[in-house]
């Protein structure tokens, strides 16, 4: 099944937001520049953070990231991360159950949106005609914290499970979602949001309009979402995916080896096999 791999961000201010995912996510640095930092697991690059005198702040509303979200391997795991965050007193924006997954909510330095997050079983998951149900309760907090253990690290195993984007609109994102990346309709949230998958996940991504319909798309100089790495087993999957965004009329850019797209609203993908 597909995975993301790593996402990232254009940043106005690389060392403070170095050491907010550094102190509050856990996140351990494999590689440092001037104007470039690799955070991630003590194993796996998940974050990209990049800045450059040529970044502004939109002078709009646009299409942007509302989330990242950082599964972690097990529930006790996100037990010592809830004990860090009372710990270390760390802003928190939130902290629901959604059925499928336990999850606490959070934003960076420069109002990029963050989720960490354990899912539930699979089996364990709530399903209405056919169709997984999400919902949206408080989250047992006391019932969670009792797997508690010492917080060191970001856990080796944590990944990217999902990408939730601020978009201009629904359907024409399902279709490219669908007919363009080859994901599943998973859910869709009354007429203001919509989640997608490969392989029967949850979601891998989800986007909304609940910044506003017809929002533009954010410039490639604006503060925020870059783009979001996505790793397939398979070279052919990759192919196959470029015919149906090319028959589509989609947008496609080969990069080396790997594959370039973006959805409506401008999110932009890296498809790669490596």
């Amino acid at each position: 099944m597909p995975k993301i791999k790593q996402i990232t961000l254009r940043v106005r201010h690389l060392k403070k937001m170095k050491e907010y995912y550094q102190n509050v996510l856990g996140m351990s640095t494999h590689n440092e520049t001037e104007n470039n930092v690799l955070l991630g697991t003590a194993t796996d690059v998940l974050l990209q953070l990049k800045t450059s005198d040529t970044f502004t702040e939109p002078k709009e509303p646009v299409a942007g990231l509302y989330h990242v979200a950082y599964l972690l391997p097990e529930r006790k795991d996100l037990a010592s991360f809830i004990g860090h965050l009372i710990d270390t007193r760390a802003p928190v924006d939130g902290a629901s159950d959604h059925g499928i997954s336990e999850a606490m909510y959070l934003t960076d330095p420069e109002g990029n949106g963050i989720e960490v997050y354990a899912d539930r079983p699979r089996d364990q998951w709530p399903m209405k005609d056919g169709h997984i149900d999400m919902f949206t309760e408080a989250l047992d907090i006391a019932d969670i914290i009792k797997l508690k253990t010492a917080f060191n690290r970001l856990p080796n195993g944590t990944s990217i499970g999902h990408v939730h984007h601020h978009s201009n609109d629904i359907k024409n994102h399902e279709d490219y979602y669908q007919k363009g990346l080859g994901m599943d309709l998973m859910l869709q949230y009354g007429m203001t949001a919509s989640f997608m998958s490969y392989g029967g996940y949850h979601h891998h991504v989800g986007f909304n309009v609940w910044k506003g319909r017809g929002i533009k798309q954010p410039l490639k100089t604006d503060y925020g979402l870059d783009f979001v790495t996505i790793h397939f087993d398979e070279i052919s999957e990759i192919k196959k995916i470029e015919d149906q965004l090319t028959s589509s009329g989609y947008l496609v850019v080969k990069r080396d080896n790997d594959l370039y797209t973006e959805d409506p609203s401008g999110h932009g993908w890296i498809l790669t096999n490596s």
